[in-house]
């Protein structure tokens, strides 16, 4: 059984953007009001796409996202 950092009991407790995204009720940090966070900015340094990820789930939602990231797994198996 795998663990989501979005799950409780699961991930880092000290992890400040899945505190703040409980905190504040959402699943993603692209569902909040406050989306850009100087949080999100500066997680993104370090992963490049994680912005555009971000754009496209807010353009197509997060079902839609799942969906596509389902087909890509099982057509991709590592």
């Amino acid at each position: 059984m795998s663990c989501s950092c979005r799950e409780r009991g699961c991930g880092p407790p000290f992890c400040s953007i899945r505190n703040c995204a409980a905190a504040k009720g959402v699943d993603v940090c692209p569902s909040c009001a406050e989306y850009l966070c100087r949080r999100i900015l500066a997680l993104a340094r370090g992963y490049p796409t994680l912005l555009a990820d971000g754009r496209r789930l807010v353009e197509i939602g997060l079902f839609r996202v799942f969906a596509r990231f389902r087909v890509f797994v099982v057509k991709n198996p590592t």
